[in-house]
């Protein structure tokens, strides 16, 4: 009796162990995978090498590998060569197959280094064969699971959307049939929000999402996901409990932390932002986490921080084309112009045409500008424009260019083109109306008259927006001169005397508005209205302000005001 209570003793704890066993295997590779899924490829490459290295005869361990390597590609396409991921991932899908040709998935992974490497027949083909070992009508004696044969169907669908074009019905097909298989596999419901969401349906995304956390409540992958549909969709508050809630599950979730940092630089909360984007930076520290990093502080104006930084890169490498782009626009914020042109020089020399940018182009004119190159500074606007004519702010760079070089008619289509376009600033009226106040001599043509009316109605759109400002006062009292040039109708009388109550306002800050007011309408009265008094007291006033002023002197020595007395 007691022999046959040790043996089922026994029995009883070979099956505990061996239970205990698939647990921990189970748990090893959710835990590898959710470093994938975190972003922390190198440490996920570790994991999953040890897995291999105690249970080579598992195929999943193989598949996730190989994924970890695409995954790593997709999230940084910048700094991680393509065919190099496609050929690690190939090597590890196909040791999986040999190893476990049972399982399902490394079909699928060879199928999708196909797909990606334009191989539809070759990727239909190892799609087929795996799903020639699921469970059907014909194989009802499959050892593949309900919940594998849904998640091989998923991942051949997901496959679909990383591809270009993206076959959008043949993934939505085959998710539907992986939720015939199995309808609680929460990995499934996220493939599916991703298909949805690449669809432009945000809406199905984020029932897919909600869906998966029911099955899975401690899936971040989901709940950051959804969190990100709402900031896609500027509701920001929406989102910031998904992601809060995603931290609490998992505090070293990465991804999380740059959807943190997106959505409080797009709230206007730069200090958030910028914490979170350390926090990424610190637990995925991958080229493209320092890259999202960098890019923040450039848009933060943290100009020498993301300096610094690009400064640690290039000590390894420095042929990053994006890193040499902000590494140009940085420096030249920093008003270290050299520095930034020989680094858009290297950019340019690396770049490929197709990749530059218009703000390229602007950005190496400005730096052109600042060293006095304008000439060649227009040469590179005039390219920036062409790569996007909607670019206004280069416009007005190249009408300010001309006006430096003193070659001012050849400035003035290009404001124009400003305010044709609607994207003028109030600076650009202003110094436009300037410009046409150059090219009056008399108002003598029709070209003339035409400049100064011109001129007239920019300084009134300026003056209308900026009511307050003294230099919209002082130059629209000057236009009404021009166009009044004997005074015979007093047009400047109405804009002088606006000049003269602002400068009371500040008599320091405004001697020379004051006093050029003040001599137009002593003028004013002595010539156009014949009221010496007035004329003599307003003269005096000038003396009051500038006892060395000759116009001023010279009025009150006249036969006209000389004798004339004042209270």
């Amino acid at each position: 009796m007691i022999t046959r209570y040790r043996i089922i003793s026994a029995i009883f704890v070979c099956i505990f162990l061996l239970n205990v066993t698939a647990v921990l295997k189970a748990q090893d590779l959710k835990s590898s995978i959710r470093l994938t899924h975190s972003e922390q490829f190198e440490l996920a490459e570790k994991a999953f090498r040890d897995l291999i290295q105690k249970d080579a005869k598992n195929g999943d361990n193989y598949y996730y590998f190989g994924e970890n390597f695409l995954k790593s590609y997709f999230t940084d396409t910048l700094a991680v060569s393509f065919s190099e991921m496609l050929d690690s991932a190939f090597l590890y899908y196909s040791r999986g197959i040999k190893a476990d040709a049972a399982c399902p998935l490394n079909y699928v992974g060879l199928g999708s280094v196909a797909l990606y490497k334009k191989d539809v027949a070759g990727a239909k083909a190892q799609f087929n064969r795996a799903i020639s070992i699921l469970p059907s009508k014909k194989y009802k004696d499959s050892p593949v699971s309900k919940e594998k044969a849904a998640l091989t169907l998923a991942k051949i669908a997901e496959a679909y959307i990383y591809i270009e074009p993206k076959d959008i019905p043949q993934a939505t097909l085959l998710i539907n049939q992986a939720l015939e298989f199995d309808k609680t596999n929460y990995m499934v419901y996220i493939i599916a929000g991703d298909i949805y969401l690449e669809d432009n349906d945000g809406s199905k995304a984020i029932q897919n999402y909600k869906k998966a956390q029911e099955y899975n409540m401690n899936s971040t992958l989901a709940k950051t996901k959804t969190g990100n549909i709402y900031v896609r969709v500027k509701n920001l508050n929406a989102a910031i409990p998904y992601f809060e809630e995603a931290v609490t599950i998992d505090p070293n979730f990465a991804p999380v932390y740059r959807e943190l940092g997106d959505l409080y630089y797009k709230a206007g909360k730069y200090d958030k932002a910028e914490s979170n984007y350390q926090k990424f930076l610190e637990l995925s520290n991958n080229f493209a986490a320092k890259t999202k990093y960098i890019t923040l502080l450039y848009l933060i104006q943290k100009y020498d921080d993301a300096t610094k930084y690009i400064d640690e890169v290039f000590k390894v490498d420095t042929n990053s084309i994006i890193l040499n782009r902000i590494a140009a626009y940085c420096l030249y914020e920093s008003g270290k112009y050299p520095q930034a042109q020989k680094t858009l020089e290297r950019f340019f020399r690396k770049v490929k045409p197709e990749k530059i940018l218009s703000n390229d182009y602007a950005y190496f004119g400005k730096i052109l500008t600042k060293q006095n190159f304008d000439s060649l500074a227009i040469e590179k606007f005039e390219l920036a424009v062409k790569l996007d004519s909607t670019n206004a702010d280069v416009l007005s760079e190249i009408g300010a260019a001309y006006t430096r070089l003193k070659k001012v008619e050849m400035a003035v289509p290009y404001y124009e083109k400003k305010i044709n376009i609607n994207k003028a600033t109030i600076l650009d009226y202003f110094n436009l109306a300037k410009i046409y106040y150059g090219l009056v001599d008399s108002i003598t043509t029709a070209r003339d008259t035409f400049n100064i009316m011109r001129c007239d109605t920019l300084f009134g759109l300026f003056v209308s927006r900026q009511p307050e400002s003294m230099n919209g006062l002082a130059w629209k009292s000057r236009v009404n001169v021009k166009m009044d040039p004997d005074s015979k109708k007093g047009l400047a009388k109405v804009w002088y005397d606006k000049v003269l109550e602002k400068a009371l306002s500040d008599s320091v800050k405004y001697r020379r508005d004051m006093i050029e007011a003040l001599e137009y309408i002593g003028s004013y009265h002595l010539f156009t209205v014949e009221n010496k008094v007035e004329a003599k007291k307003t003269f005096l006033r000038i003396i009051a302000i500038d006892t060395k002023n000759t116009r001023a002197k010279a009025a009150l020595e006249s036969k006209e005001l000389k004798n004339v007395k004042i209270d």
